[in-house]
């Protein structure tokens, strides 16, 4: 396939036997093979691969050991391996990749302990480790990541402490930490952050009286849907200081429930996204990942 450098085959049967054909070819930059039916021999076919510098495995099962295979590529500054129950034991080889700029390793099972590996990767700007069972020590691992700019936690198990954590980053532009446990005391925590213009907070029980100080934050997108904000006078407070959007869900994807990656084809998704813009003209790619990189400027 000579002069093609973007090419998307997601959501077919190629498997480890295609990709093991597909390992020679040159030229390919930005490569999306979500939902393939890859796995450990086709994680050892990739590593081969030479000059891809986006790469999206999303929803295969490359498990521990195929992101061990993985974790060989070199060249590599945007990876997608969410969904492919990768473990603590999987991060840690990932966590020895150079280079890597934005990376979704949502809905896997790294933990607390796969969180303390990743932590030790330098110049991520875009990090995603939503559902991953993440608790206040995890969040409190990823909180040295000085480089990240843009940072998705959601439906994790992040307490106040780990709130606390989190809210020691600098120079943080849009966080998600919707649907975890951080109750008020985090929300306080976190609306001493500076500089964030995209906050996801959704489903945390928070109540109506750290709102003043959420509010103080100057976010140009805020989510406290689904929180502990009863009708009536409270909710009227929440309006004035910041807004009704700030209570519809409709307003956020993040806060729907159902985030799945991006299965369309390139005819489908049309123009460029923010995504495509962002890793140099690739079309198409991760739901999750672009509606990300769309928070909050870029």
């Amino acid at each position: 396939m000579k002069g093609v450098n973007s090419l998307s085959l997601y959501g077919n049967a190629v498997g480890d036997t295609g990709v093991e054909a597909m390992a020679q070819m040159k030229g390919v930059i930005n490569l999306n093979l979500g939902s393939s039916g890859i796995g450990d021999d086709g994680a050892r076919s990739l590593s081969q691969m030479k000059g891809v510098a986006t790469l999206l495995l999303a929803n295969n099962q490359i498990k521990d050991t195929g992101a061990e295979h993985v974790s060989q590529i070199r060249g590599i500054s945007n990876l997608d391996l969410s969904s492919n129950e990768i473990g603590a034991d999987g991060a840690r080889s990932l966590s020895e990749m150079k280079g890597i700029v934005n990376f979704n390793l949502k809905s896997n099972q790294i933990g607390d302990n796969g969180a303390r590996h990743i932590a030790k990767m330098k110049g991520i700007t875009t990090l995603v480790l939503d559902s991953n069972g993440i608790e206040d020590a995890g969040a409190a691992y990823v909180s040295r990541m000085s480089a990240v700019r843009k940072l998705s936690l959601s439906s994790n198990k992040i307490g106040g402490a780990g709130a606390l954590s989190i809210a020691q980053m600098e120079g943080v532009s849009s966080l998600d930490l919707s649907s975890n446990e951080i109750g008020s005391i985090g929300a306080a925590h976190i609306s001493e952050m500076k500089g964030v213009d995209a906050l996801y907070l959704s489903n945390n029980r928070i109540g109506v009286e750290v709102v003043p100080e959420i509010s103080q934050m100057g976010a140009i997108t805020l989510d406290l849907s689904s929180n502990s904000i009863a009708e009536g006078a409270e909710t009227d407070k929440v309006v004035e200081l910041v807004g009704a959007e700030a209570l519809s869900p409709k307003t956020n994807p993040v806060s729907q429930p159902s985030v799945v990656e991006d299965t369309r084809s390139p005819s489908e998704v049309g123009s460029l996204g923010t995504m495509g813009r962002i890793v140099g003209g690739f079309k198409y790619g991760f739901r999750k990942f672009s509606r990300f990189f769309s928070r909050g400027g870029n």
